[in-house]
């Protein structure tokens, strides 16, 4: 059976190795069935240990998109990008304490996807590389991902 636990962004452990951002695949995207697989959007089902990061998953279509474990509004999503003065990124949307979207971390050990349903209200195809989600997936996938933050950019240069 499928548990999702409703957690906080900073409750995320973004991962430093490829065990852990497999484990974070596990636990942040639609799981395939009862299989160690995650959806991918056109290729249902790919398995979690032929994925080392995003490149992999780009391998396997141009535009992949993934389900997220994350319920969110784009009106709210807006609202704070006018509140924060920001027009092309919502950086600091998952964390700030008024935004309205739910993330959601699967605790089952072999998970099923039809129970996820029941409790993601919106479930929707996220490509990648996708603006709004970009801050979320540095937090769940690590450099795994392909991203990071600007600031350990500047702390790598100096």
């Amino acid at each position: 059976m499928t548990k999702l636990k409703t957690i906080k962004f900073e409750d995320i452990k973004t991962p430093v190795t490829t065990d852990e951002f497999k484990e974070n695949l596990r636990k942040y995207l639609l799981p395939f069935g009862t299989k160690d697989a995650v959806y991918v959007q056109g290729k249902d089902g790919v398995p979690i240990s032929k994925i080392e990061n995003f490149s992999d998953i780009y391998k396997l279509t141009a535009d992949p998109r993934v389900c997220v474990l994350v319920d969110f509004d784009i009106n709210d999503v807006a609202d704070f990008m006018d509140r924060t003065n920001q027009v092309f990124s919502a950086d600091g949307y998952w964390e700030d304490k008024d935004s309205k979207c739910r993330i959601y971390e699967n605790k089952a050990v072999r998970p099923t996807v039809h129970p996820v349903y029941k409790t993601i209200k919106n479930p929707q195809w996220i490509g990648l590389d996708n603006q709004i989600f970009r801050e979320l997936f540095v937090k769940m996938f690590g450099v795994f991902s392909g991203y990071e933050y600007a600031s350990d950019l500047e702390e790598e240069a100096a």
